[in-house]
């Protein structure tokens, strides 16, 4: 079902056709991952943001408080995103075949730290070139852009898996911003219509909404992760045809 993946590139049609036949068919995981990950986030997310407006001359100890609160749910935030990357792949190679929620969950839990690190390296470099000259910031985020997807399925951390997201966007750059950009857009319309639903829904709605954001964010981890294994076929199709001369 999925050889157009592994015999050229994909067009942004093809994207998402692709990438909504992987997220329907595991659709039971996605959302169980999204349960049991996003939605006690969302939760002490509303909790904490009630707190504030009722408490809002914060202490330094407060805003540091915020500040490692936030830093913690982007590492849970990252789990949810790794278990979802390698339930795609598991997809694509095995055809409709499903990968265990919990497995992938525990799998993505032992490659934590390494994704952590990478992204930090990777984080620094991208500040370091947009303090530097704002373009060069903007080109090298698309280049590290799978650093998720390569920590993730590749069991590769810290510069070498910067140097291989970079391989795979390297000659095709405006190709992978336009598609990354327009499937990030597709999420930004749901997300705010999710946004305009919440005035409608009683005080603690937006709980509901933002899960139900957190569910179409899974797409476009999906979609990123279909344009991930393509351009890594494609890449090694290349590398092929060059070897044999």
């Amino acid at each position: 079902m999925f050889d157009d993946i592994k015999e050229r590139e994909l067009g942004l049609g093809d994207i998402i056709k692709d990438g909504w036949a992987v997220y329907s068919q595991q659709i039971t995981a996605i959302i169980l991952i999204t349960l049991l990950v996003y939605l006690p986030m969302n939760i002490a997310g509303y909790f904490y943001a009630e707190y504030i407006t009722r408490n809002p001359d914060l202490s330094i100890a407060n805003i540091v408080e915020l500040f490692l609160g936030i830093f913690v749910l982007v590492i849970i935030a990252f789990i949810a995103q790794m278990a979802i990357v390698l339930i795609v792949e598991h997809a694509i190679k095995n055809d409709k075949s499903e990968l265990n929620w919990m497995t992938a969950l525990r799998q993505a839990f032992f490659r934590l730290g390494s994704l952590v690190g990478s992204s930090f390296l990777g984080g620094l470099i991208i500040v370091g070139l947009t303090l530097f000259l704002v373009i060069p910031g903007i080109i090298w985020s698309i280049y590290y852009t799978f650093v998720l997807q390569v920590v993730v399925l590749r069991d590769v951390g810290g510069k070498k898996a910067l140097d291989y997201s970079k391989s795979l966007v390297k000659g095709r750059w405006w190709r992978v911003f336009w598609k990354l950009l327009a499937v990030g857009i597709i999420y930004a319309v749901i997300a705010s219509i999710l946004g305009a639903a919440e005035n409608f829904l009683p005080e603690c709605g937006g709980i509901i909404t933002d899960t139900c954001a957190s569910l179409a964010y899974a797409f476009y981890n999906v979609a990123s992760t279909v344009l991930f294994l393509n351009l890594e076929y494609i890449n090694l199709t290349q590398e092929r045809k060059h070897a044999l001369g």
